[in-house]
C-alpha cells in the first residue's frame, strides 16, 4: 500500500481533505481507517480499515439481467444532513455506498439490519467523490473482502443515473402518476 494514515482517536481527529487530496496526488492508493457503524451493511467495519484507489471511482447502482446490483463503496467528502432544529454538521471525510448522480452525486448510509431492528439508511449529495474503496478490513485486521481497483471506472458518470419517483435516466421531469 502506497499511503496509510493513522487511525483516529482522542489525540488525533479522522482524515481531512487536504491530506486525502495529498495522498491522491502522491500516491494514488491509501489505507483509511474507518469510524462509524454505517456501513457495516457492506462489511466495512467500525474500528477496521479500507483500502482507496483515488484514480479510479464508483460504479453508481445498476440492475443487470434484472437484478439490483448496489453501488459501489466510495470515499466521499460530503455534510451528512441535519435536522432544521439541529446545527449543521460540518463536511467531512466519509466512507459511503455511491448511489448514482441526479441532484449531484449521491452517496448514501448502509447499515447492517440486525435482529428485526430497522435503522434507516440516509441518501445525500456529495460535495466530492474522492475514489473507490475496494477493500475492507475488520477491526482485528482480517480481509473481509478486496476487489481489483483496475476493474472501476477512471471518470465518474456525467449524466443522471439515479431513476425513481418523477426522475429518469434520460433528465426528463415527469409529472408524478404520468408515464411516459
Amino acid at each position: 500500500m502506497n499511503y496509510v494514515f493513522a487511525p483516529a482517536t482522542a489525540q488525533r481527529r479522522l482524515a481531512t481533505l487536504q491530506e486525502c487530496v495529498q495522498a491522491a496526488a502522491q500516491q494514488g492508493r491509501a489505507v483509511i481507517p474507518v469510524s462509524g457503524d454505517c456501513m457495516e451493511g457492506r462489511d466495512i467495519m467500525d474500528g477496521g480499515w479500507v483500502a482507496v484507489d483515488f484514480t479510479h471511482y464508483p460504479r453508481p447502482c445498476r440492475t443487470v439481467d434484472g437484478e439490483h446490483i448496489p453501488g459501489d463503496p466510495c470515499m466521499c467528502y460530503a455534510e451528512f444532513p441535519s435536522n432544521i432544529d439541529e446545527p449543521k454538521t460540518p463536511p467531512a471525510i466519509m466512507c459511503k455506498e455511491y448511489t448514482g448522480l441526479w441532484i449531484g452525486h449521491m452517496v448514501a448510509t448502509r447499515y447492517k439490519q440486525i435482529g428485526g431492528k430497522l435503522r434507516m439508511n440516509a441518501g445525500f449529495s456529495a460535495i466530492a467523490i474522492l475514489g473507490v474503496v475496494y477493500a475492507s478490513w475488520g477491526p482485528d485486521g482480517n480481509l473481509l473482502w478486496e476487489t481489483d481497483p483496475d476493474a472501476y471506472p477512471t471518470e465518474l458518470p456525467s449524466r443522471i443515473t439515479v431513476e425513481g419517483g418523477n426522475i429518469n435516466v434520460t433528465s426528463t421531469i415527469v409529472p408524478l402518476g404520468v408515464r411516459e
